[in-house]
């Protein structure tokens, strides 16, 4: 079904239910909305309830006001004002707010008309008297001779009579003889400043603006602008500056207004510059308007100072706002070479590799190309540059273009064995083995007994079935370098696969023995290769061995955590519990704590293997050793609920919003407690607003989490079965988001491959035990 049928059977259901409702069923719909000031539905019920047989009676003046509401919110004041007036046609207040809309709108010729109807009518509406003047005053006519005049107070003639003098500029006697008349303070201050008069304008205006004044917005802001006028004309320009930008602030908006801020501001800005305050200047000129007439002045001055703030945020380590402040110079027209060089510098420093690598290219693009050029570069530095922008790309995981620029500093120094090394591992990187072999090829033909290459040769041949071939070139890293970190590791997990191939296999546990004891002879401190060897003895049914293989494991660094996790495991998987309780107290007695996660994923293990008791133990003690951890609570919470222990999970998950109300994975597990206690819509609830959460955070992966659940949960939906089915239904904002963190070779694949190719590539992968798993 197309967009537009769905809209027309919407369309046409909404008519169907409209058609059911009562005149009097929508007056009262419409009063409800209008008492919580929603006027535009009551409008909208009331505009109903007009076309029904039964309407009261009091319906248009409902409406009228519920226009008049609508317009004085600023919402489209002069047509709702309209609105108004013809549902209401003879209410003088009504037809006197749409002359003021209009009036206020710089609409005179509709606005004059309205308020001498307003003067005409029986009896007059005097209140549209004061404002006909003032429009006939802006009109520049002789007010004094329209019949308007006679309506005015005599107080509202004298003030009338200033703003006529003052805009027609009228001669000094004339503004002399209103100065000695009683006049309000704003006019009396303007006379005053009119006639050159600037200490008694100051004392007139300045205290309209003060904070206990009770003057109209308007009046203090009028009282602001002309107070920075004085000042100005005194050379005091801070104080000027303050007085229009208080203005300003208060919504006077002018072109005067603004090109005295911006003058002002500019010329601050320069004195500051001068003075050696870059961060002051930059502060005023954020107030100077782009449409000041001073663009080229602006751009220039903004440059040097993007500068000077760039160098002065860098010299304190501050890579950050240094950033900021040479973007702003490039904003503002600087393309120079220093400033890209500046700009690669900072992004590096920001981790913005990829950026980083992009204007370190730019750099050398544009060097100069003359060897006698002040400012060219030599050979080495122009491999040491492509080297930097090579490492960049390879930070960013953009391999492909590692690869490229590696070559390309290996044209300028081919002898560098160090970016020959780099040069491999981004072929690695890229996948292209054959490549990176005969790279490692050249440097060990240059140089034979070079570790790193011979680190990454054995690192290759890793993967491969036969261990004896990686083994043998670990043994000759470590002949060269005895204490060598990696090949003693990777030398001893030689054994471990070897071992793991004869148990996972052919459950030979005594082959298995057999080769790890002969890697603890070649590795005999290999923590590793001790817990490997003591979980085969669990694995075999010996457990006085396994005891004394692990114990020794532990003695050689009693705080690993890996090491204790990897003991738990396997004395709960062959279900010695003697041994899981003890080595869970070693784990809670680490010093410092290890993460509350360690212990979340233990009771995870623990309920798979169905040892409930020890998994609540476990979360008794990340509820209380990890109290100031929201999200280990959130975790143990889950976990509970795993247990079928929603009363345990309850308290935990409502003191975590008490504290944190936007936290979204309690509202999703309080959704899970309220659904399995029975309470679907709390838990419809709790999802919708950890939905809206992940939305406000712009968090894909939540977003689409919260809906699998709901679908599932509350709508029966079938949860996604395998990976090609999570893909396929996954949103392409949130398959984007994930792809930014993979593998650069695997993400391309993944967005170039058709659904059909997908499902081949996945086709025989297993389903999920939990679903949710996919997204957390």
């Amino acid at each position: 079904m197309s967009k537009r049928s769905k809209r027309r059977k919407r369309r046409e259901k909404q008519q169907k239910e409209e058609a059911r409702l009562t005149g009097p069923v929508l007056a009262q719909q419409g009063l409800q909305a209008f008492r919580q000031a929603d006027y535009a539905q009551a409008i909208k019920c009331w505009e109903q309830a007009t076309r029904k047989k039964d309407a009261p009676e009091a319906i248009p003046s409902a409406l009228a006001e519920a226009y008049f509401r609508l317009a004085m919110n600023h919402t489209d004041p002069i047509k709702n004002m309209a609105q108004a007036v013809k549902f209401q046609p003879n209410d003088a207040l009504y037809r006197y707010h749409l002359a003021l809309a209009h009036h206020r709108a710089g609409n005179l010729e509709q606005a004059e008309p309205l308020y001498r109807d307003l003067l005409k009518q029986s009896p007059p509406f005097e209140r549209a008297a004061a404002p006909l003047a003032q429009l006939l005053i802006e009109q520049k006519k002789a007010v004094p001779k329209d019949p308007v005049w006679a309506r005015l107070s005599p107080a509202q003639q004298r003030q009338l009579a200033a703003a006529e003098a003052l805009i027609k500029n009228k001669a000094a006697s004339t503004l002399q003889r209103l100065a000695e008349t009683p006049l309000e303070p704003i006019w009396q201050g303007m006379v005053a400043l009119a006639l050159d008069d600037i200490a008694a304008s100051v004392t007139d205006l300045k205290p309209l603006t003060t904070p206990d004044s009770d003057a109209p917005p308007q009046i203090c802001n009028v009282a602001r602008y002309y107070l920075g006028l004085t000042a100005a004309q005194a050379g005091q320009d801070e104080s000027a500056l303050a007085h229009w930008q208080a203005a300003k602030n208060n919504d006077l908006d002018t072109p005067h207004l603004h090109r005295n801020v911006s003058v002002t501001a500019y010329t601050l800005a320069l004195k500051a510059q001068q003075a050696g305050q870059p961060e002051q200047a930059q502060q005023l000129l954020n107030q100077v308007s782009r449409t000041a007439g001073i663009q080229q002045d602006l751009r220039a001055f903004t440059r040097q100072l993007s500068w000077e703030m760039g160098y002065a945020a860098a010299q304190k380590g501050n890579w950050q706002q240094a950033l900021v402040n040479w973007q702003q110079a490039e904003q503002a027209g600087d393309n120079s070479r220093s400033l890209l060089f500046n700009l690669a510098l900072a992004y590096q420093h920001q981790e913005q590799f990829g950026q980083a690598a992009e204007h370190w290219r730019t750099v050398l693009r544009r060097r100069p190309r003359k060897a006698d050029h002040p400012e060219a570069l030599t050979d080495q530095q122009v491999a040491r540059i492509w080297q930097n922008i090579a490492e960049n790309y390879s930070k960013a995981g953009h391999f492909d273009e590692a690869v490229t620029t590696y070559k390309n500093a290996l044209k300028w120094a081919p002898n560098n064995l160090d970016i020959r090394l780099k040069l491999v591992e981004s072929l690695q990187n890229e996948g292209r083995w054959q490549a990176a072999e005969n790279e490692l090829d050249r440097i060990l033909d240059k140089d034979p007994d070079n570790v790193p290459a011979l680190v990454l040769r054995a690192e290759s041949y890793s993967d491969g079935y036969f261990q004896e071939r990686p083994r043998q070139l670990w043994r000759r890293i470590l002949k060269l370098e005895p204490q060598h970190p990696v090949a003693r590791q990777q030398l001893a997990h030689t054994f471990e696969v070897e071992a793991m191939r004869w148990t996972e296999w052919g459950y030979n546990y005594q082959e298995a023995i057999k080769i790890l004891k002969a890697g603890l002879k070649e590795v005999p401190d290999s923590q590793r290769l001790l817990t490997v060897t003591g979980g085969t003895y669990a694995d075999w049914d010996k457990f006085d061995q396994a005891r004394d293989y692990l114990a020794q494991a532990v003695a050689r660094n009693p705080n690993d955590m890996q090491t204790l996790y990897t003991i738990f495991t396997i004395w709960l998987e062959n279900g010695s519990k003697p041994d899981m309780m003890q080595t869970l107290q070693k784990l809670q007695a680490i010093s410092p704590a290890p993460p509350a996660g360690l212990f979340l994923d233990l009771s995870e293990r623990c309920l798979q293997y169905s040892q409930s008791g020890l998994t609540e133990q476990i979360l008794n003690f990340v509820v209380h050793s990890y109290s100031a951890d929201v999200d280990a609570r959130v975790g143990a919470a889950g976990v509970y609920i795993e247990l079928d222990q929603e009363r345990k999970a309850l308290p935990i998950l409502r003191q975590v919003l008490k504290e944190q109300p936007d936290h979204i994975p309690a509202n999703i597990e309080l959704g899970f407690v309220y659904y399995y206690t029975d309470q679907t819509r709390l838990a419809k609830r709790q999802w919708d607003k950890a939905s809206e959460l992940a939305r406000q955070t712009n968090n894909q992966a939540m977003v689409h989490r919260v809906k699998l659940i709901k679908d599932e949960y509350l709508h029966g939906k079938r949860p996604p079965q395998n990976m090609f089915e999570a893909l396929k239904t996954m949103p392409p904002e949130l398959l984007d988001e994930l792809l930014k963190t993979a593998p650069p070779e695997i993400a391309a694949m993944l967005r170039n491959m058709s659904p059909a190719e997908m499902m081949a590539m996945l086709a025989g992968f297993g389903g999920f035990d939990d679903d949710d798993d996919l997204f957390r």
